[in-house]
């Protein structure tokens, strides 16, 4: 008897991917796989508190800054086409068992909406509320959170900040995209993306 093969995925050696991946499997159990934010229009992301913070200041020292600087308006989310979205997706599934396929009322209105999106220049801060808006379409059975908020995180991290500053935005852009954050979390983040380069 054959055994049935893994699906081939296009970006496995994308090295762009294989970071959001580790990205998103770091943070997968935190998210909910059913498309709660959908429904409710409440997201769900468990909580770490401070713990993450605490960690980066006990282990802190001196760093280099990256070079590369972002400008306040790109084009973020540009590498991140719609198939790297959805290869995303599909191995989140996997690793936890769970059902991995299209919405029939959010995943068309999602990739059209990412699509236009990423090849616009936007602010991060505008890029990140596409990120949010693709997660509470729900174009996935399950982990749209996780699979919109990794790329978040992501484009945080690309950008030239210390240890404490990325740790902090990239909690704000996954808050924002999962859709806990607070009002108050909201406007941090809309103001530190105010100040990039």
């Amino acid at each position: 008897m054959k055994e049935k093969e893994k699906p081939v995925n296009p970006f496995e050696n994308d090295p762009l991917f294989l970071e959001v991946m580790a990205e998103a499997l770091a943070i997968q159990d935190r998210f909910s796989a059913e498309p709660i934010y959908a429904k409710t229009g409440k997201g769900y992301l468990k909580s770490v508190g401070v713990s993450e913070i605490q960690q980066v200041k006990l282990k802190k020292q001196p760093t280099e800054k990256k070079s590369k600087i972002m400008n306040a308006n790109a084009r973020w989310l540009e590498p991140f086409t719609w198939p790297f979205v959805v290869a995303q997706n599909e191995i989140l599934c996997r690793q936890k068992s769970a059902h991995h396929g299209p919405t029939s009322d959010g995943h068309a209105s999602a990739m059209d909406y990412w699509e236009t999106s990423r090849l616009r220049e936007l602010s991060l801060f505008d890029e990140i509320e596409v990120c949010r808006k693709c997660h509470k379409l729900a174009p996935f059975t399950n982990y749209n959170g996780n699979t919109f908020a990794a790329i978040g995180r992501i484009m945080v991290k690309k950008l030239s900040l210390d240890e404490t500053q990325e740790t902090l935005a990239r909690s704000l852009a996954g808050h924002i995209v999962a859709g806990v954050a607070s009002e108050e979390e909201i406007h941090a983040f809309r103001k530190f993306c105010e100040i990039l380069p």
